[in-house]
Formats: C-alpha cells, structure tokens, sequence
C-alpha cells in the first residue's frame, strides 16, 4: 500500500479471501512504460486481517472541555503527540 516507488500499483480493497472462490484475489497493474523484470521477494501487496465479530457505533459530540484540554496537550508536545501521549500497545492473540 502506498508503494509508488514499484512498477505496479496493487489495487486497495477488503476482501474476504477465505469466502472468495478464487485463488488469487489481488489485482495489481503494471506502470505503463515499464520494461524489466520483477525480481523475487519485491513487497506486492499488504495484507490487513480483521477480526470477524459484530460491533456497533456510536458517533459522541466532543466535550469542550475534555476536547480543548486533548488541544492543550497535544500543544505542548514537539512531535509525534499521538504516538506519545495517547498510543497503547495492543495486545493480540
């Protein structure tokens, strides 16, 4: 994904490959122009697995208060404030 250095674009899409009846779900496109060989072990694609279990959603106005103290805290980091101050490693099975 995002791999605009390669001389192919792999197609972004969610597909559910233990329900698709084929053996190679992935598209991709060669650049137009491009003459040569695509060496072994070149990245083609990422995949992404999900979980497959209901959820439900709820859309939550932002408290002014909370939010503008999030603001505040965000400020007074330099760089990388999400990854610093609100990041939790995740735990998977």
């Amino acid at each position: 994904m995002h791999r605009n250095d390669l001389p192919f674009y792999s197609v972004s899409a969610i597909v559910d490959t233990d329900k698709f009846p084929t053996r190679d779900p992935y598209a991709f496109f060669i650049k137009r122009g491009f003459k040569g060989i695509i060496h072994r072990g070149t990245p083609m694609l990422q995949v992404i697995p999900f979980k497959r279990e209901d959820w439900s959603m709820s859309i939550v106005e932002p408290n002014g208060k909370g939010y503008a103290i999030n603001q505040q805290k965000m400020g007074s980091v330099f760089s990388q404030p999400y990854k610093k101050l609100f990041w939790q490693r995740k735990k998977y099975s």
